[in-house]
């Protein structure tokens, strides 16, 4: 349907409207009017740039036609906005988290050698996350924004795992190198089998019909894919590189 172009016939289509109708879009007295747009948009900057195209166009039609004020809103803005709050604070989230847990690290292992060493694998898959969602490999938004904490956490307790097994060994006189071999042996195959079944599991949401959570699933897919390289490749070699 096409939409009037002047008010007299604006009022015409209104009038032939069926008023059960007309109440999804304006209310009785016609003061107020809903103005439904729709979008396959999904990303955060996307939407934020239509909101402001949106928003100028408005302001430029009200100044014209002294329109009365209007206002953007909606589900899409309203979790778009939440996006963008939760990708913001989770710069502060995981920086919180990451002290924490190096302190943590530090005092129960007696060593803060150990401590900056267990960082490297934690923080590698967080800062692979930041880097995709920067590259534009997936758009953010509320699902995705949660990947970084999401991955610091799997990330932390696999490393605690092969940590606590190394320690253990070395302790019982073992040299790193061979240290190291026998945590893997001991505690490699299960950090491996719950890492890749994690691995399965987000990867199987990449089925979903859904853009936003195929992003999610597919993203975090490969975050947990690099938390199991990095806690059973780099950080034994680290702990052998540095004789820990």
């Amino acid at each position: 349907m096409r939409i009037p172009d002047t008010p007299e016939e604006v009022s015409d289509a209104v009038f032939l409207i069926p008023k059960r109708e007309l109440r999804r879009f304006a209310t009785s007295n016609h003061r107020s009017a809903n103005i439904i747009v729709r979008t396959d948009r999904q990303g955060s900057r996307e939407l934020r740039e239509l909101a402001r195209r949106l928003t100028q166009h408005l302001a430029g039609s009200q100044a014209a036609a002294r329109l009365p004020p209007s206002t953007l809103t909606g589900n899409a803005l309203v979790l778009n906005r939440s996006a963008d709050f939760i990708a913001g604070d989770q710069v502060r989230a995981i920086g919180a988290a990451a002290l924490t847990i190096f302190l943590l690290v530090g005092v129960a292992f007696g060593s803060w050698r150990t401590a900056v060493l267990a960082m490297v694998p934690n923080l590698i898959p967080v800062l692979l996350f930041f880097g995709l969602l920067g590259a534009g490999a997936a758009s953010l938004s509320l699902p995705t924004g949660l990947i970084g904490c999401l991955s610091l956490g799997v990330a932390l307790d696999d490393t605690l795992h092969f940590l606590n097994a190394y320690r253990r060994e070395r302790d019982t006189g073992s040299s790193p190198d061979e240290a190291a071999r026998l945590a893997l042996q001991h505690v490699g195959r299960a950090i491996a089998i719950t890492s890749a079944m994690l691995v399965a599991g987000f990867a199987s949401i990449c089925l979903s019909g859904f853009a936003t959570i195929r992003e999610f699933g597919a993203l975090t897919a490969t975050v947990m894919a690099v938390c199991l390289v990095t806690d059973l490749l780099l950080f034994p070699a680290l702990l052998v590189r540095f004789r820990i």
